[in-house]
């Protein structure tokens, strides 16, 4: 009886002592931390321990081992393993449930039917995708989820497509400064989107809207280059000079030839309607349907657009980039005459004060910008060895003119120099 009792007592003082066995390693608690981080430093060289240690993290409420478990399984999902998808959503699903809107996210994305992910893709992942990119959008305002919310509602194939909520989470996405979801935006309302060549040119010419209004005369002149053409709606190079001369044979250029002008030179393929003015359905109403001109063969169209002739003014205050503008326009065929009498008029007003008292500084001056305005020209490359003798020409024959309407006398070699050789 007292051996027994002295035995226990032994027992019971060692055991306060610390004298009992340590315990084994995988009793001994480790941080979800610490666990991350021994799986990520063993993740190339032993995948499979790095993600049992992932998922115990994981499982203990740690997002970022969370992540990378689901990451880890993206590539096996890729090329169609049904079991790494599986497990790929329940590591980003579990990410989403603990608040993490970039699981929500990912998790989308490995579920959506529009997504890389091969395997496995059925009716209900359009469901599971489309809640995910929500509540990513929703309650975290992640930009890009946004946009894959819009994406994955209007695709026709969704069963629950919506297209009032693709447009919502589109501009969503787009206030979140995502360009896509705004190009986006901007299509469905007819606008070319931000940045691209037609947003330039509306910037620059204008709003198109595919129809132009045209009296009897435009119309028919349409008509008869399309007929030319064997009935395409494809103006070819010598179309587009016919319809620069026409447009120009009164000297102006009137609304709805500028109208005209803005639709051809669009910078995407469209067709455009040119119909009866006055008609109320422009698709329905009789006329013609062309195609926006070739890239190449838009330039003698815009060039109407960006110095139209009622833009024929003078700027005393800038009288050489007023000639650098006008020597632009005289190479279009057609407006070397109302230019040349414009200059001529100016060079009429020069004239009277034009004396051998004042060194003939009027007319000296304004010969000097036409020279300089030539110079210019030549040295940005707008006009080569033939256009510049044009111009030189021009300018020669203008002054000429403008000297013979004022009735005063100027001697000839202050001007004659100026003709080309």
């Amino acid at each position: 009886m007292m051996r027994a009792l002295m035995a226990g007592l032994l027992a019971a003082a060692l055991a306060l002592a610390g004298g009992g066995a340590a315990p084994a390693w995988g009793q001994r608690q480790e941080s979800p931390e610490a666990m991350h981080k021994r799986a990520s430093a063993m993740s190339d060289s032993n995948r499979d321990e790095a993600r049992k240690l992932w998922d115990a993290a994981c499982n203990k409420g740690y997002v970022p081992s969370c992540m990378a478990l689901g990451a880890s399984y993206n590539v096996g999902s890729f090329f169609g393993s049904v079991d790494g998808a599986m497990k790929s959503r329940a590591a980003y699903s579990r990410a989403c449930d603990l608040g993490h809107g970039e699981g929500c996210l990912k998790l989308g994305d490995a579920q959506t039917p529009l997504g890389l992910f091969a395997a496995p893709k059925e009716a209900q992942d359009w469901d599971g995708a489309t809640a995910a990119y929500r509540k990513a959008c929703d309650t975290y305002s992640i930009p890009n989820a946004c946009l894959k919310a819009g994406e994955i509602l209007g695709r026709e194939a969704n069963p629950k497509a919506d297209f009032q909520l693709t447009r919502d989470y589109h501009k969503r996405a787009c206030d979140l400064k995502v360009q896509k979801a705004c190009d986006y935006l901007a299509i469905t309302q007819g606008r070319p989107p931000v940045g691209s060549e037609g947003e330039k040119h509306v910037r620059a010419y204008g709003k198109v809207d595919r129809t132009v209004p045209a009296e009897p005369g435009l119309l028919q002149f349409l008509k008869g280059r399309r007929a030319a053409n064997r009935d395409s709606s494809v103006l070819l190079q010598a179309d587009v000079a016919a319809v620069r001369d026409y447009l120009l044979a009164d000297g102006r250029i009137d609304d709805q030839e500028r109208d005209l002008l803005v639709e051809l030179t669009y910078p995407e393929f469209k067709a455009v309607k040119i119909y009866r003015a006055g008609a109320a359905h422009p698709w329905e109403a009789e006329g013609v349907v062309l195609s926006t001109v070739a890239k190449g063969w838009r330039g003698p169209l815009l060039a109407l657009l960006d110095d139209p002739p009622p833009a024929l003014t003078w700027d005393e205050s800038d009288r050489k980039g007023t000639l650098m503008r006008l020597a632009r326009v005289s190479r279009t065929p057609g407006m070397e005459a109302p230019v040349k009498a414009l200059i001529a008029g100016k060079v009429a007003e020069a004239a009277p004060a034009s004396t051998v008292q004042s060194g003939y500084n009027p007319i000296r001056g304004l010969i000097s910008d036409m020279l300089g305005s030539v110079q210019e020209l030549e040295a940005d490359g707008t006009l080569d060895k033939d256009a510049s003798a044009g111009v030189r020409k021009m300018y020669h024959e203008a002054t000429e003119s403008g000297i013979a309407q004022s009735g005063v006398q100027i001697p000839r070699f202050l001007y004659n120099w100026m003709r080309p050789i």
